[in-house]
């Protein structure tokens, strides 16, 4: 199945949500994982590889680059990537430009069966509500938003909403929001608590129970470019995003998706 994180606001923790979820599939649950990296900004791409890379989609569709010279390996077995890099802004100026803009990532993964090929795919988006991110929604199966309990950050929440909206009705009849969960969570502040009981009050229904606790070993591990779950498999980083990772397959499940076997395994 294919999981796009979006969120239109930056500092969320998307693309810090992203890699570790991806680690946790396939590190710890032995799937056979893609990340597809679509933000210019390829924070995804220099953790996960721990390099930029030269190439990326948009070498794929202006220059008609085999999408097999682009997938990678990561030193996680298991866990491939499709890189990205700054040149993924001329990228989403061309699919504004052409009529079938939106489709092209989902015939990208049609044409090359990737979902045959892998278990799970998720893909990384822009902080911003821009072609990449519509491609990236019109290629899913299911949206998962990270939120952060600041103030205002549920201000942009509503555009969100709207542009999975119209998504749905114009490009992607199928697509469904999975849920939303709270980053960056800290219990003891009073604006906290007021915040995450705004979210409840106003979108229960899409809430995970787990939220991810502030913790400073994730911000590390991604600057170290490793592996939350050995770089420190006892912190709360590590033990809130394997529940978050379990919450999600139960989800899945719940939707009727039943998960395969892991590929490794099967």
């Amino acid at each position: 199945m294919i999981i796009t994180l979006a969120q239109q606001k930056g500092g969320v923790g998307k693309s810090t949500a992203s890699i570790v979820l991806s680690q946790f599939f396939s590190f710890i649950k032995k799937y056979k994982v893609l990340a597809i990296d679509m933000d210019p900004q390829s924070n995804m791409t220099t953790t996960l590889l721990k390099q930029n890379s030269i190439n990326s989609l948009k070498q794929v569709v202006l220059e008609n680059t085999p999408l097999s010279d682009l997938i990678q390996h990561t030193s996680i077995q298991g866990l491939d990537i499709i890189p990205s890099n700054i040149s993924m802004e001329e990228l989403e100026s061309y699919l504004i430009s052409i009529a079938d803009g939106p489709y092209k990532l989902k015939d990208i993964i049609e044409d090359y069966s990737l979902q045959k090929k892998y278990d799970i795919i998720i893909l990384d988006t822009p902080p911003h509500l821009g072609r990449l991110t519509v491609s990236s929604l019109v290629a899913s199966d299911y949206v998962i938003i990270p939120l952060e309990n600041k103030v205002f950050a549920a201000d942009g929440l509503s555009k969100l909403f709207d542009t999975i909206s119209v998504t749905v009705k114009r490009f992607n009849k199928d697509l469904k929001i999975l849920g939303a969960f709270i980053n960056k969570y800290e219990s003891r502040t009073i604006i906290s608590r007021d915040i995450i009981n705004a979210y409840m009050k106003s979108i229960p229904h899409l809430l995970f129970n787990t939220k991810i606790r502030f913790n400073i070993r994730i911000e590390e591990c991604i600057a170290e470019k490793d592996i939350l779950f050995t770089y420190d498999s006892k912190s709360y980083g590590a033990t809130d995003f394997a529940a978050l990772g379990d919450e999600i397959l139960n989800k899945l499940t719940e939707h009727g998706q039943l998960i395969p076997m892991p590929s490794s395994l099967s």
